[in-house]
């Protein structure tokens, strides 16, 4: 449907259960005008909820953060680490009702509410984790 900086900023709406729903691909610590191109993608699909994937966003614990050696935004203010990105896209969005990552071992989730009062659920999911996890357990219980 759209896409950005050579595909790697991507949007596709589809129909599932019985509804439609906005997706938005980020790349991971966006800039500034990948954040300006999703509230243009926002604004033409005004209300459809919204479900956001992004490599980065909360990690093994529910926490917001980025590992110190991986945060862009350290060496280019223009980037978004997660917390920026919750604070100044996700949250002031009411139609993003969740967000989905990986990039960090294991699976937790959290749910936050925007600047609406609505809550926003995010997942971390990270499957060749779960994978390796599940190899591992079975080569225990083999022996």
């Amino acid at each position: 449907m759209s896409s950005y900086r050579g595909g790697a900023n991507s949007a596709q709406v589809f129909n599932g259960g019985g509804y439609r729903f906005l997706h938005l691909g980020l790349e991971m610590s966006p800039h500034t005008d990948v954040i300006e191109w999703a509230e243009s993608v926002l604004a033409k699909y005004k209300g459809l909820p919204t479900i956001i994937s992004i490599h980065e966003f909360i990690d093994g614990e529910g926490n917001r953060e980025s590992l110190d050696c991986l945060d862009l935004s350290r060496l280019d203010p223009d980037r978004h680490n997660p917390q920026r990105l919750w604070d100044r896209f996700v949250s002031r969005h009411d139609q993003i009702f969740a967000v989905l990552n990986g990039h960090f071992h294991g699976c937790r989730h959290r749910i936050d509410s925007n600047q609406f009062g609505h809550p926003v659920y995010q997942f971390l999911t990270n499957y060749p984790c779960l994978l390796y996890t599940s190899d591992a357990a079975d080569e225990e219980d083999s022996v």
